[in-house]
């Protein structure tokens, strides 16, 4: 076999190990997209039950709007702990 017989099968051999490892990347990226899409779709659903509230829930933002707010509520409480333990 001559030089040039080695040289052309080094070649070939290269374009066919370049075009497998873009193959491999292909599939990799693909999977890695799906297994992303996957994740996403169940922090949406986390997401989704995180947002929804009980009626409980319901009522006691309703209470805490209708005496004021959250910030009045803590200042209630800041004063009440102060009053209590002289903090």
């Amino acid at each position: 076999m001559r030089l040039a017989e080695y040289a052309q099968t080094f070649s070939d051999q290269k374009s066919e190990l370049q075009f497998l490892i873009t193959q491999k990347s292909a599939v990799t990226v693909t999977q890695m997209q799906i297994t992303l899409d996957n994740v996403s779709a169940k922090v949406d659903k986390i997401i989704g039950f995180l947002d929804t509230r009980s009626s409980k829930e319901e009522a006691a933002m309703r209470m805490i709007e209708k005496l004021g707010g959250e910030n009045a509520i803590i200042g209630v409480i800041n004063a009440l702990i102060f009053s209590e333990f002289g903090f």
